[in-house]
């Protein structure tokens, strides 16, 4: 009985050990098959949030972000009554947004349409790096561009900036793919339908057209070689489609196939002529902090092109193609800037250059970041959120902190200019790789302490909750809008100066469309002549007067409509509220005196 309970004994102990190898082993299996890179990735922005959450929210002193805003919430209607918009032709950023309004709560479907522009261009940048590199120079360029502030400004609001950096990347991952995999057909007909998403979020994209092209030939030319005419036909197949979808869906709604005809027909009539929001470059230079990196990687790219043309040291066709892209866009936009555009003067126009950036600056950097051990990528992605947690302690659209900014721009080109003395140290056998990564770590942590002062100066501005309020407010006017006014024929009239948020409830009618003034209770505005006010009045008889006071009908109020020849009456009020802000829609008829 003892020895077969022994045995017993034994055969239990087994059996477990042989449970917990195969626990052990199937974990490791597990664990070598995911992808740690990415979930990194996917990490970070929720760090962001943590930090400040106020950057995935649109500012609420601005106006085309709040456009889109209101297309997302209403496209039908919003295409059927402002027709003809070239606002309305951008369906690949309003139709996403649509959607996930109309599933998710405003809140929820706002955090998930940011983070998934943040997280298609953040992951499509690793990838491409990975493919052609390693996975090491991927996730130290995607960690660095997710914590670039530009880059983070323009995924976080409703502009079509971010949607479009992230069709561009997704481009050329699937351009990578193409070269790289054997289902080349198909990646080459997805790039097309991406690139087609790309031209209709915003037709200025047309001038990365040849930056991809240079990206494919190079990147072709170093792996498969597939035809070029059969790669071609696939992609504009892959275009042809993307067209063809969006303009179906336009045809549903207001029986007009050729969509996109708005945006061509402003771009064809902006040809020649000078932006009017054009400044002098003494006025605008000095504060172009979005310039600093670019110019910075600009120069370098230059220099390496010529090094390896001229002194033939030895680099990969990837790596001088990278260069080339990047060398390529960023000359075009500085010669649209020479004839009269808006291409740098205007961050969320220079943000367009952010893929190619960061891919020449990755495919720089891939040769020492492929040496570094584990723990000094860690302290690089380290560098990059230190500087990042800086800069999100800092209203990014805040004007009175312009003159700060500088010291974040430096904070960035002291970081790329570290990892380039590190790869030049590295370059010489007889320095220890740690002695390289400490003197750079040593030189960023000098240089960035005047960010640091900076974020200590924001911390006690006290604005921390502002955007979230100021969209929860514009989101519950926006629900009360569209039960009382389904055919969108209200106007608003403000004091722009007692509240942001009014011009962003305003901005989700189009602003200019649909505004009597901003100069509440008067009708005086410096955008419309009192004809085109009173004519204004006489096509939309319903106000909405946005306002702190509960009876906004003052005497003043009522002199301002009898000088233009109008008399009113109130409908209706509505009160809103949202920490903070705390104000009334008041609804009123005019009629002709």
């Amino acid at each position: 009985m003892l020895f077969s309970s022994s045995i017993f004994t034994a055969w239990v102990k087994h059996c477990s050990n042989i449970l917990v190898l195969g626990g052990r082993l199937k974990l490791r299996q597990m664990s070598s098959r995911i992808d740690w890179s990415i979930l990194t990735i996917l990490a970070l922005p929720w760090l962001q949030l943590l930090i400040y959450r106020g950057w995935i929210y649109t500012a609420s002193h601005l106006i085309d972000p709040w456009v889109y805003l209101g297309y997302m919430l209403q496209p039908a209607q919003y295409l059927k009554v402002f027709a003809g918009t070239y606002y309305g032709t951008r369906l690949s950023w309003i139709l996403p947004g649509h959607l996930l309004y109309e599933l998710l709560p405003p809140i929820v479907a706002n955090y998930v349409l940011h983070l998934g522009v943040y997280y298609l261009a953040a992951i499509s940048l690793y990838l491409i790096l990975k493919l052609h590199f390693g996975w090491r120079t991927g996730l130290v360029t995607a960690i660095a561009m997710g914590c670039y502030p530009y880059f983070i400004m323009a995924v976080g609001w409703d502009y079509v900036d971010g949607v479009g950096i992230a069709y561009c990347l997704l481009t050329m991952l699937m351009l990578t793919y193409a070269s790289t995999s054997r289902y080349w057909q198909l990646a080459l007909l997805l790039s097309g339908c991406s690139c087609g998403a790309l031209l209709i979020s915003n037709i200025t994209w047309v001038f990365c057209i040849p930056s991809l092209l240079v990206y494919f030939l190079c990147s072709n030319k170093f792996y498969q070689k597939r035809a070029l005419i059969t790669s071609f036909q696939f992609t504009i197949v892959g275009l042809i489609i993307s067209i063809i979808f969006f303009g179906l869906i336009n045809y549903s709604i207001n029986r007009d196939f050729l969509f996109y005809l708005p945006s061509i027909n402003f771009a064809l009539s902006s040809v020649g002529k000078p932006n009017p929001f054009t400044q002098d470059w003494s006025n605008w230079l000095p504060q172009a902090t979005w310039l600093l990196l670019p110019v910075f990687a600009f120069i370098s790219s230059i220099l390496l092109v010529w090094l390896n043309r001229i002194r033939k040291i030895i680099l990969s066709a990837l790596v001088i193609g990278f260069q080339l892209c990047f060398i390529l866009f960023f000359s075009l936009q500085v010669i649209l800037e020479l004839k009269g555009t808006i291409f740098l003067q205007s961050y969320f126009y220079a943000s367009y250059s952010i893929p190619f950036l960061f891919l020449a600056i990755g495919s720089q950097l891939a040769s020492v970041l492929e040496r570094l051990r584990k723990i000094e990528v860690g302290l690089a992605l380290s560098l990059c959120i230190i500087i990042s947690t800086t800069f999100l302690l800092v209203d990014p659209v805040d004007e009175t902190l312009i003159p700060y900014y500088p010291d974040l721009a430096l904070a960035y080109c002291c970081l790329y200019f570290f990892v380039g003395v590190c790869s030049l140290l590295l370059a010489q056998s007889r320095i220890p790789r740690k002695v390289a990564v400490i003197a750079g770590l040593v030189l960023v942590l000098t240089l960035t302490t005047p960010v640091l002062k900076t974020a200590m100066l924001a911390s006690d501005l006290g604005r921390r909750n502002q955007q979230e309020e100021d969209y929860l407010a514009t989101m519950d006017a926006n629900k009360i809008l569209q039960s009382i006014d389904p055919e969108i024929k209200l106007v608003f009239w403000y004091d722009g100066n007692e509240a942001h948020v009014y011009r962003a409830i305003a901005s989700t009618y189009l602003w200019g469309y649909r505004l009597i003034s901003e100069e509440f209770p008067s009708l005086s505005t410096p955008y419309l002549s009192i004809e085109q006010v009173q004519k204004q009045l006489q096509q939309h008889p319903k106000v909405v007067i946005l306002s702190k006071q509960t009876y906004p009908l003052s005497p003043l109020v009522k002199q301002s409509l009898s000088k233009a020849g109008f008399q009113a009456k109130p409908l209706a009020s509505y009160p809103i509220n949202r920490g903070q802000r705390s104000f009334t829609m008041t609804v009123i008829e005019v009629s002709k005196i």
